[in-house]
């Protein structure tokens, strides 16, 4: 046999094993309309006390099908909640099955809800199936429920379709307010089970205006261990993130020489440094780069000038310190290290952290700290001077 035919033979065969191989397909694709798209979960504490009530939030694919091209309206809601209750997260989700004709799909879920009266329980049981669970992401955002996590997910949306996308919208807004953590399952769970610092997720609530019935993602949830210990409120969530540097931008509301001014921090870098001394009194560091703009003033002297900017520095110098100062009180009385105060002496005294380790709860009610902070004034505008006229 020539060498032209041997290499025709085995291009031939190269070409008939590739076409087979993609005539077979995924072997583990799954169609559309089998399967029950979750895109929101929520826990809450079942009627019995060992219970938990499992809430599953399913995208109806059906809904645009029903739709009224002519009135553009449609009958049917966009999600579907399902509800079951059982000892175990995985009990339920898979008794539950036996209420939805489409096999249960965890894998393009975006948020996770507890109630307050589970997360006051403990919330370990119950985030155990998420973390094993091969279809489920860790990456999903979690949040506890003032209330019940049921009624978060029944809650009608302002302008997305499904409650599950407006709460993961709201979480990532507070990239412009930072007054709630944008905390995730892996977040959460890591921080839960490390020794260092403790675990804290936003919380949110179903708030009312003019009749109207609106979810609102706002302060945070401090854990003990497993469990719902207390709530910072917006002030002292914005000085928790300016220690922990993940402040990202916000607003603070000032009086400054009598005059109400709207200061918009546009940018917060913090460095946190521990100090141990030799008769073992810990020490806390805390060093903040705060970047600020004027949003708005009223009458009063002109803040745009030289000695306005100074006075402005002063100002928020003292609010920022306030906060910190609130957050730090509420977590020590909490005796909840949220800061990772616990995780900085760690890396930086090694050593000493091993005979702290064990007693940390006790020692992180004396630790002392101390707050530096540099104010960046970046003032820009259409107008150097407040509107008044003559």
């Amino acid at each position: 046999m020539t060498i032209k035919k041997k290499a025709r033979k085995f291009i031939a065969a190269a070409l008939t094993l590739t076409i087979l191989l993609l005539q077979s397909g995924c072997f583990d694709r799954r169609e559309l309309d089998t399967i029950a798209i979750v895109v929101g979960v929520g826990l809450d504490k079942g009627s019995e006390d060992d219970n938990v009530m499992v809430t599953l939030q399913m995208a109806n694919i059906g809904a645009a099908e029903q739709t009224d091209p002519q009135s553009a309206s449609t009958g049917a809601s966009s999600f579907i909640n399902v509800s079951e209750e059982g000892p175990a997260v995985n009990f339920a989700v898979r008794t539950m099955q036996n209420k939805v004709s489409r096999k249960i799909y965890l894998a393009h879920n975006k948020v996770i809800v507890i109630g307050e009266e589970m997360a006051k329980r403990g919330v370990s049981d119950v985030l155990d199936f998420f973390v094993r669970a091969s279809e489920a992401r860790l990456i999903v955002n979690l949040f506890i429920a003032e209330g019940e996590a049921v009624d978060i997910l029944g809650t009608s949306t302002n302008l997305e379709q499904l409650p599950s996308s407006e709460i993961q919208e709201l979480i990532r807004d507070q990239d412009i307010t930072s007054t709630a953590p944008n905390v995730t399952e892996l977040d959460f769970v890591t921080t839960m089970v490390g020794k260092a610092t403790e675990a804290f997720a936003p919380i949110i609530t179903i708030v009312e205006d003019n009749g109207d019935k609106h979810l609102k993602v706002s302060g945070t949830a401090v854990f003990k261990d497993t469990k719902l210990t207390g709530k910072l409120d917006d002030f002292e969530t914005q000085g928790m993130l300016h220690i922990q540097d993940r402040f990202n931008r916000g607003v603070l509301f000032l009086t400054v020489e009598d005059t109400p001014a709207t200061i918009e921090i546009t940018d917060s870098k913090t460095r946190l440094q521990p100090e141990v001394f030799t008769d073992g009194t810990v020490m806390m560091h805390i060093k903040l780069n705060v970047s600020i703009g004027l949003g708005d003033q009223g009458p009063g002297i002109n803040l745009f000038t030289p000695a306005g900017m100074e006075k402005i520095k002063a100002a928020v110098s003292d609010a920022v310190k306030q906060q910190i100062a609130r957050s730090i009180e509420k977590a020590k009385e909490y005796n909840t290290d949220i800061f990772g105060f616990g995780q900085s002496l760690s890396r930086y005294y090694p050593k000493q952290w091993k005979d702290m380790e064990d007693k940390w709860d006790e020692l992180f009610q004396t630790v002392q700290y101390d707050v530096e902070i540099k104010v960046i004034p970046e003032f820009k505008g259409r107008t150097s001077t407040f509107i008044n006229p003559k």
